[in-house]
């Protein structure tokens, strides 16, 4: 066997634990993932434009991201151990998680300087605000 296909059979093994672990990919991980990784860059793209850039900041917001991971693994964990066929907890912190990252990427256009409609930070914070009552 080559070695590329030992590099493909050891990708294709994470990747089917990582999808095992999240508990599938459906829109809503499609969301959470693709709203981690937008804050992020403008994250970045904020430090670097007030010149706050470092690799300690960059950490922790990866820290953080790979912390929303865990927690969306516990949900799935949750899910399974009541073993009722459908996805609770996981929906749960997906949406409240892409809730807080929406509002996060808000924050972060508004200090990069561009406008943000005030109906949308509110929507947000309204849905952020009750699933902190969990």
């Amino acid at each position: 066997m080559k070695m590329t296909n030992h590099v493909e059979v050891v990708f294709s093994m994470i990747c089917t634990g990582i999808t095992y672990l999240i508990g599938g990919a459906d829109m809503a991980i499609y969301s959470l993932a693709l709203f981690m990784a937008i804050d992020f860059i403008t994250g970045v793209m904020v430090g670097y434009k007030t010149k706050t850039l470092t690799r300690d900041k960059s950490r922790d917001g990866l820290l953080k991201k790979a912390t929303i991971i865990l927690v969306l693994i516990v949900a799935v964990t949750l899910d399974r151990l009541l073993n009722n066929g459908m996805w609770v907890f996981r929906t749960l912190i997906a949406y409240f998680y892409i809730c807080s990252e929406g509002l996060s990427i808000l924050e972060n256009s508004a200090k990069i300087g561009i406008p943000v409609p005030q109906k949308l930070v509110d929507a947000l914070a309204n849905i952020k605000t009750k699933g902190d009552g969990l």
